[in-house]
């Protein structure tokens, strides 16, 4: 999280200031802000403004009609809400008071705390929450009244549930209703005694059609067995996986009605049980994220070849402590890779050290594989000329970037091999 000290415009300053103008210096607030950040793990995933941030660009909204335009503008496309009172609270404003006119056309929504009933024992009575209880959890009724009111302009929505993960008729019917939203994320706890509430979840999955992103954390997930054709856009997968919801991951990926270009995976110590989740999609995958390689890779994946597999990533790069060499790049799940991306704090130590323990000569490089992406906060102001040089002897070329988002990566193998031919011809223009 950054945490930075802003100073505010004085009123006298800008009141006069045209909609350009103060739309420049909001920017520079927001980009010097507090943030939740995205998770780097998950391509589609976003940051939001810390809420109190929110409180404080809101009160500018009464310096002028251009401040009240520019703010509503800025902070109802990307919204996160924390607490009941602070959902039903805006959606009381929204729907009696006047805000300013087509406003707000909240496109981005994380709704962090979301309360779902505990199900029900064999007894008739709701089974004892593992969770402290948080008064400030969001009621379902609450979440519902905020999806309806920006329901014709939301595209992503990200709930995180205290506890059990679920939903009630009226949440479920009012995401329904949200016909562009085209990305979902869901969490809850990963304590194996939490049993969610699987029917809710397949009910409302097998109604949202046009959605081409999901994200499921949380434990304890029945197989679903979800309609054969539900999801038909689905094209990015991303799942923190363990024994306890593989079942639901493998029947998500096992359909050929589904068509997941992009699949990312958190496994746990023992990654070979997710083997059959990547195996489901060997025909059209496209992007694979493991959270470590070559470690977490499972056995049966490191041996099948995925076709149309171009870009591998990862957020971490570690060796079995007994296999301290690039013996991993031949495995036949290397052989379509055109690029290797991974974070440059996690990885970067990794491939120094042993390219500077293995003999170069002695490195067989997988036949397409011409780029390693290098993700840090800095994106291309960072520059390691030794890690540079080091690539470039084994033929392979290093960028350094920003984490690349979803539609990026499934791009970025012909976008590099394009800025490649365009460098060969600058310097060879014959």
């Amino acid at each position: 999280m950054c945490m930075t000290s802003l100073t505010f415009p004085h009123p006298f300053e800008t009141e006069q200031l045209p909609v350009e103008g103060v739309r420049l210096i909001v920017e520079n607030i927001i980009n010097q802000s507090p943030i939740i950040s995205a998770d780097p793990t998950n391509c589609t995933d976003t940051s939001f403004l810390h809420h109190t941030q929110v409180t404080r660009l809101l009160q500018l909204r009464l310096l002028s009609k251009a401040w009240d335009i520019v703010i509503l503008d800025s902070v109802f496309k990307n919204l996160r809400l924390p607490r009941d009172n602070m959902a039903s609270s805006l959606a009381g404003i929204w729907k009696t008071s006047y805000l300013t006119p087509g406003f707000p056309k909240l496109q981005r929504l994380c709704l962090d705390g979301v309360q779902h009933p505990m199900p029900l024992s064999r007894h008739g009575q709701p089974l004892p929450s593992p969770t402290p209880v948080y008064p400030f959890s969001i009621r379902p009724q609450n979440a519902a009244s905020i999806i309806s009111l920006c329901r014709y302009t939301l595209t992503q929505l990200k709930l995180r549930f205290i506890d059990c993960v679920g939903f009630t008729p009226e949440l479920s019917n009012t995401i329904q209703l949200a016909t562009g939203l085209h990305t979902l994320n869901i969490s809850g706890s990963r304590s194996s005694g939490v049993p969610h509430d699987s029917k809710s979840i397949k009910f409302l999955l097998e109604r949202i059609p046009q959605l081409k992103s999901l994200s499921l954390n949380f434990s304890f997930l029945s197989a679903m067995e979800l309609a054969r054709n539900s999801l038909p856009d689905l094209e990015h997968f991303w799942f923190a996986c363990d024994l306890d919801n593989l079942q639901a991951a493998k029947d998500i990926c096992q359909s050929s009605a589904r068509k997941i270009s992009c699949l990312e995976l958190l496994p746990q110590a023992n990654p070979d049980p997710i083997a059959p989740i990547a195996l489901g999609l060997q025909d059209i995958l496209q992007v694979l994220f493991i959270i470590s390689i070559p470690d977490r890779i499972p056995r049966d994946s490191r041996d099948t070849c995925f076709p149309k597999l171009r870009v591998l990533r990862s957020e971490y790069c570690h060796s079995n402590p007994l296999e301290i060499d690039l013996q991993w790049l031949k495995w036949p799940l290397l052989q379509s890779i055109e690029v290797l991306v991974t974070s440059y704090w996690h990885g970067n130590v990794y491939w120094r050290s042993i390219l500077a323990q293995t003999d170069r000569a002695s490195i067989t490089v997988p036949p397409k594989l011409k780029h390693i992406v290098f993700t840090t906060p800095e994106g291309s102001g960072l520059r390691d000329q030794e890690l540079v040089e080091v690539f470039q002897s084994i033929g392979v070329k290093c960028h350094f970037m920003f984490q690349p988002a979803c539609a990026d990566l499934m791009g970025l193998a012909n976008l590099l091999n394009t800025e490649e031919l365009r460098s060969n011809d600058v310097v060879d223009p014959n």
